[in-house]
């Protein structure tokens, strides 16, 4: 999308007591930033250029958001690149190769919205809406999401090589501390026993180091993990360790009705069931990690705005990333949660926007369509 096809952004906003505004805002070579947020605090005097004032919120600062488009100025193809500035490279007359190295530089296949929080607030976070496919959703070291109302996810590592922590002098430290989800049956009955605090830690690093788990050290030292910690309505800190394993598989006997292996499948991200079997394999792929109420889910929350299958952590091999996702597939569609996920923004960084991605402060919700 750029400025030949679209000349204009609409925001809508919309406060906890349903009072609402709406502005356009013309996309133009001259202006490509705006400032949003609300003047009340300093009255009427001002009349400031690329301003968007929302009066009726309190929990803006006087200027709280800057908003970027210039990326949707910029040429996203070749095509496009040259079918603008055609008459100005014929009329100075310019070789080809030249051409070919100003396009490099010019175009921008992502041509989406910036946004940054400049208000300098503390305590009440900016919040960006995890969307099924945004930007937004990697997650990264320091990064913090909010599940539903007010549980948390902070990431405390980003994805890396499981051999880091199984090389760590803390690793023992580590098991003790945090749940270890994706190994193999060695390596998960050796984590799980420290994790409950019932074995040693000589013993510990004795088994950790044996001839019986020598294979699965080996091949999960290859492995990419995330390391997290989960906070559960402010009462409950519990850490996470992500080992991503494609290998794993669920088997499950059952003679009961087949609409409960269904509802089973959904919750752990599973995708095949044959209906003519009696002894169902229900494929669980690890780098998938369920978040939710049910006591199904690899992160199980109790808050009451968390839902059931809220969403779940994946790693993507392509990428080489750890992503978050908000929701589940059903029926054939994709529900969100109750509540959503948000990521907390952190203060003057600049985050991407898909059209139609919602900004949070308080009770305010901005939207960009």
């Amino acid at each position: 999308m750029n400025h030949q096809k679209t000349s204009s952004i609409t925001i809508r906003a919309q406060n906890q007591a349903k009072k609402q505004i709406q502005k356009s805002l013309p996309i133009s070579e001259d202006v490509q930033t705006y400032t949003i947020g609300c003047s009340k605090s300093i009255g009427d005097q001002i009349v400031l250029h690329k301003y968007v004032d929302l009066p009726f919120v309190d929990s803006l600062s006087k200027f709280h958001f800057e908003l970027d488009f210039s990326l949707l100025l910029l040429p996203k193809s070749k095509q496009e690149f040259l079918d603008e500035y055609k008459e100005v490279f014929q009329n100075l007359n310019i070789d080809q190769h030249i051409i070919d190295k100003i396009g490099q530089f010019t175009i921008n296949s992502e041509q989406r919205l910036q946004i940054k929080d400049i208000s300098g607030r503390i305590g009440y976070p900016s919040l960006i809406n995890i969307t099924k496919e945004c930007e937004n959703q990697v997650l990264k070291k320091k990064n913090v999401y909010i599940i539903g109302l007010s549980s948390q996810i902070q990431v405390e590592q980003n994805n890396q090589l499981f051999r880091d922590f199984l090389v760590s002098k803390e690793l023992f430290e580590i098991t003790k501390k945090a749940i270890v989800l994706g190994l193999c049956s060695g390596l998960d009955k050796l984590f799980k026993q420290s994790f409950e605090g019932n074995i040693s830690k000589n013993d510990f690093y004795k088994t950790l180091y044996s001839k019986e788990l020598e294979q699965e050290f080996y091949e999960f030292s290859f492995k990419d993990c995330l390391y997290i910690k989960v906070r559960d309505d402010n009462i409950k800190v519990q850490s996470y360790l992500l080992v991503e394993n494609s290998k794993n598989k669920i088997n499950i006997q059952s003679t009961k009705d087949l609409r409960d292996i269904q509802s089973y499948e959904k919750c752990r991200n599973s995708f095949s069931v044959d209906k003519l079997k009696k002894s169902l394999e229900i494929g669980n792929s690890r780098d998938k990690f369920t978040i939710g109420r049910n006591k199904s889910s690899d992160i199980q929350f109790k808050s009451t705005a968390v839902s059931n299958y809220h969403g779940m952590i994946q790693y993507i091999q392509k990428r080489r990333k750890w992503i978050i996702i908000d929701g589940y597939q059903s029926d054939r569609e994709w529900k969100y949660s109750s509540y959503g996920i948000w990521l907390v923004m952190k203060p003057q960084q600049k985050y991407y926007l898909n059209y139609g991605q919602m900004i949070k402060v308080q009770n305010l919700q901005i939207i960009f369509i």
